[in-house]
């Protein structure tokens, strides 16, 4: 006989009962993750790396994807009802704080 209690599975074995233990992992952004220069507001207020990446250890993996995605490009969005708002870093300049010009290609 098996039963399932809170995300154990309970298996009967003749006289004895087993209890087998759903192994979960863990995700979790690192500090890489947040760069230098990116304003995260949690529900209108300033927080430290810290706070994400203590809240992004409950997110899923698409959840965390969605969130890289979300501070590079800047924006709102919603993970598992909190609210972020991501200000993307300005665009690099140059020595002059010039726009860089890319590659220059010349016509041949």
């Amino acid at each position: 006989m098996n039963k399932k209690v809170h995300g154990k599975i309970k298996k009967k074995v003749g006289y004895q009962i087993h209890l087998h233990i759903f192994k979960i992992k863990i995700m979790a952004l690192k500090g890489q993750s947040i760069r230098k220069g990116v304003d995260i507001l949690l529900n209108g207020k300033k927080v430290e790396k810290q706070v994400i990446l203590d809240l992004s250890e409950t997110w899923t993996e698409a959840q965390e994807n969605f969130f890289k995605k979300m501070i590079k490009q800047g924006g709102s969005f919603k993970i598992q009802g909190n609210e972020f708002q991501a200000k993307a870093p300005e665009p690099m300049l140059t020595s002059r704080g010039e726009k860089d010009s890319g590659i220059i290609v010349y016509p041949e």
